[in-house]
């Protein structure tokens, strides 16, 4: 059975962003993309923002959460939404509406969307501005997203379907949080939880399935040279075997030993 935790931390505006931890090992992180430089758009028109994520190797989508800031005079005339690869998520739809024709007449839009939050954006409406404040649930499902490898273009279109209204995006007026997992395998499922449904076996424990682990890797980067004999030498003189050691116990007996540095030798030479 895993131990599990997780870490909140506070960045941006509003947005709770988690790393995760079973077993004390970090499973989950998170990177934050923003965007924004205070351009404006008018009746009938759209802005696009694109956002990039540099490649972080194979990993998986798990979460999305959005702040977004908007300076805009008639806000039931704002449609906007989230494109990352193939999939698009509608953050906000002509809010408001149907309860009036014309869609929440106030001004201004200051909020977080997460998939989990209890209100939905589209009830949102006050008299005061921002007439959107707060933490909701986007019109769409940010969870959508879960299982693509999020390196590439996040893109925001930001539409004015009014008349006699205008808005600007403000710097930094969206940020994309995307938590990501390792997915060793290419699955488009963490590998954690190929791990906990048993879909894959973890029989050293250390979060890696084991279908994607080369023995004596000690550095667990795909090969076993020269580095992972250095690093056998550091696990040979500690006690046990420590974390990040377990590639290396080749026999499994709860030591590196000279039977290891035998098995070592095979896999150096293949």
């Amino acid at each position: 059975m895993f131990s599990w935790s997780a870490q909140f931390v506070v960045i941006g505006r509003r947005a709770l962003v988690f790393t995760l931890f079973l077993s004390g090992v970090a499973v989950a992180e998170t990177v934050t993309l923003c965007g924004g430089s205070g351009a404006m758009f008018g009746e009938n028109e759209s802005l696009l923002e694109t956002l990039h994520q540099p490649d972080l190797g194979d990993v998986v989508t798990t979460q999305v959460a959005v702040d977004l800031v908007l300076e805009h005079d008639w806000v039931g005339d704002l449609w906007v939404i989230l494109k990352h690869g193939e999939t698009d998520v509608e953050l906000l739809q002509l809010p408001g509406s149907p309860a009036s024709p014309y869609g929440c007449g106030g001004d201004d839009v200051s909020v977080t969307l997460m998939d989990d939050a209890p209100l939905p954006v589209e009830d949102a409406c006050l008299m005061t501005p921002p007439a959107i404040a707060g933490v909701f649930a986007p019109n769409g499902f940010l969870g959508d997203f879960r299982g693509a490898n999020p390196a590439g273009a996040w893109t925001v279109a930001i539409f004015d379907l009014g008349v006699d209204d205008c808005g600007v995006l403000p710097m930094d007026g969206v940020c994309v949080h995307v938590t990501y997992a390792p997915d060793c395998n290419v699955n488009g499922i963490a590998d954690h939880e190929d791990i906990a449904s048993g879909e894959s076996a973890d029989e050293n424990g250390n979060l890696i399935p084991d279908e994607c682990e080369v023995r004596g890797d000690c550095d667990a980067d795909g090969d076993v040279d020269l580095w992972d004999h250095a690093c056998f030498e550091a696990c040979r003189i500690a006690s046990g075997v420590p974390a990040g050691c377990e590639s290396v116990d080749f026999d499994g007996d709860a030591d590196v030993d000279i039977r290891d540095w035998g098995e070592l030798q095979i896999a150096f030479s293949r």
